[in-house]
């Protein structure tokens, strides 16, 4: 049973750290574009 629950956890670690990156990608880019627009 303690396995089944640590890799429940593990999983959700995973599935944190991916959105985590995606959400950090998204910001990046969206921080490009207003540089962008700023320097037009």
């Amino acid at each position: 049973m303690r396995i089944k629950i640590d890799e429940q956890e593990n999983l959700q670690e995973i599935v944190v750290t991916i959105s985590c990156r995606k959400v950090n990608k998204e910001v990046s880019d969206i921080i490009k574009l207003l540089k962008m627009k700023i320097k037009l």
